[in-house]
């Protein structure tokens, strides 16, 4: 919803008095025009951009189920006279200088009926440890879902958050670095098996750990043996030694413990162990070749991002139709398609998983000597998938491309354009001289259905005559995403809506979304 709706707060009123809608105002966009003569009771959720001036929370006090900050601030005056009595979702990610964890605490805190609190905290200072497992462990009856965001958090405090948060569904904390006063892993080893040991069984159903910096195996284990419930999982560290091994042991865990419910994986850890990684992917789907050397079809993960440094990518991902070719819906292979033979590995991809409904995939040539693809013989296989809903293609990694390697490019957009369902693309030209000599706009004309289009990473401009190729031939689409240097410069006070581009769009047809830089005109 607009800002602009505040101007009609008669209608709203009569709304509200005759049709008793109080939920079918269910978001509102906040901003320093924000009017008072609104009906209160009108809003359930509450969403703002910019600082919030005091007392328009206050006034929402009684009614408000949900706040989500999203670049702006609340002051602590503000928050001190707030008592959200109905607030079940508090969540702030604004990369804002001032810290306001002590302000959020306090209101999540206040918020008896708190079911789900997401913060980024901004502080090197590790004081609102207590605060916050203070406003956590008062809301274990309520609270469903914890996300935490921060630079650094002590290794004991990891420790002391998953107690706190033993009965949630869900957890995930995001920490650049772990640090003990101690650094000593013999002690964080056995202060880990000990934690665990005492701990119990979680009710845990999604978990994410994503720390940039080495994280003892045994808290994984802990974590994965103590999560019999668990059906969404992600790990984001550096395994502290033996990776192969590492990835053995963690295979091992899933395949004893969660086979049966694990729905969604997600791993980004390094290693060059393929065969422990194979091993990984047998754990989670199918049991492999049985006696009569047929393969299984009892694998149950729907989604997969795998991230894991393997040396050889072309091997790895023949394995993954093997173990997930009825199951897999969802599959983000980003990674290891940056090998001359990426393209052949996309093939392969496609034509092994036929309930595909979404893909990501990243094609990184930047070698030296590029191989020389056989086009022909990599796409006489059928691309099962067609009923492929969503991809996200990345090109890039050069500023000259070959010949051969722009041949394989167009062979490739020209195969997407021809997957009959394609509903969202998203693609990312990674470098400008690709991005305007490919011309890849014409590669998809065929893409009938295309609702969604993502250009936001695209490197070229974009000129009038490609948004009136767009709107030509693809009737279907409703929404654009692009950013704002690629239609025209900023101009100091300019507004983005007064884009030749985006009035173009507007005049002809004006039922499509525009999202630039994140933000909808």
């Amino acid at each position: 919803m607009k800002t602009s709706v505040f101007h009609i707060p008669l209608i709203v009123d009569l709304i509200a008095q005759h049709l008793h809608a109080w939920d079918l105002f269910s978001c509102v966009l906040v901003s320093k025009d924000w009017h008072a003569s609104f009906t209160p009771r009108l809003w359930r959720s509450i969403v703002f951009k910019e600082d919030i001036p005091g007392g328009a929370l206050i006034q929402h006090q009684e009614y408000v189920r949900s706040i989500v900050g999203n670049g702006g601030y609340i002051s602590r005056s503000t928050s001190i006279g707030f008592k959200p009595l109905n607030l079940q979702t508090l969540k702030f990610n604004s990369e804002d200088h001032r810290d306001i964890s002590k302000v959020l605490l306090r209101m999540a805190k206040q918020a008896t009926f708190l079911r789900s609190l997401d913060m980024l905290v901004l502080t090197k200072k590790p004081y609102y440890e207590g605060a916050l497992l203070s406003a956590l462990e008062s809301h274990h009856p309520t609270l469903r879902e914890f996300r935490l965001k921060c630079p650094k958090y002590p290794f004991r405090g990891i420790l002391q958050l998953i107690h706190a948060c033993r009965h949630l569904e869900c957890l995930s904390i995001e920490a650049i670095a772990l640090f003990d006063e101690t650094n000593n892993m013999e002690y964080e080893s056995a202060l880990t098996k000990e934690f665990f040991r005492d701990i119990g069984d979680m009710q845990c159903k999604d978990i994410s750990i994503s720390v940039d910096c080495s994280l003892e195996l045994d808290v994984i284990l802990g974590i994965l043996d103590h999560t019999p419930l668990l059906e969404r999982l992600g790990l984001l560290t550096t395994l502290t030694e033996n990776e192969g091994a590492s990835v053995r042991q963690i295979a091992q865990v899933l395949r004893s413990k969660h086979r049966s419910k694990l729905k969604h994986l997600s791993l980004d850890i390094e290693t060059d162990d393929d065969s422990a990684v194979v091993q990984l992917l047998a754990a989670v789907g199918y049991d492999g070749a049985n006696h009569d050397g047929q393969i299984n079809n009892e694998g149950g993960l729907l989604s997969l991002h795998l991230s894991l440094g393997t040396s050889d990518a072309e091997r790895l991902c023949e394995f993954v139709p093997r173990y997930f070719a009825t199951s897999l819906v969802n599959l983000d292979l980003f990674s290891y398609c940056s090998t001359p033979n990426g393209i052949e590995i996309i093939g392969n991809i496609l034509s092994g998983l036929p309930n595909l409904l979404s893909l990501k995939v990243g094609l990184f040539m930047d070698l030296v000597d590029i191989q020389v693809f056989d086009i022909d013989a990599i796409y006489q296989k059928s691309w099962k998938c067609v009923g492929l809903r969503k991809m996200s293609l990345e090109v890039g990694g050069y500023t000259n491309p070959p010949k051969k390697d722009d041949l394989a490019l167009d062979y490739i957009l020209s195969r997407i354009a021809q997957l009959p369902m394609l509903e969202e693309l998203s693609i990312e030209i990674g470098t400008p001289v690709l991005a305007k000599e490919c011309g890849y706009l014409n590669y998809l004309v065929g893409l009938k259905r295309l609702k969604v289009l993502d250009l936001s990473k695209y490197k070229a401009n974009l000129s009038i005559k490609d948004v009136e190729w767009m709107l030509l031939h693809w009737t279907s689409l409703d929404c654009l995403i692009m950013n704002e240097y690629q239609i025209s410069k900023p101009k100091a006070g300019s507004r983005r809506s007064k884009n030749p581009i985006v009035q173009l769009i507007r005049s002809k047809r004006p039922s499509i979304r525009v999202i630039m830089d994140g933000a909808e005109l």
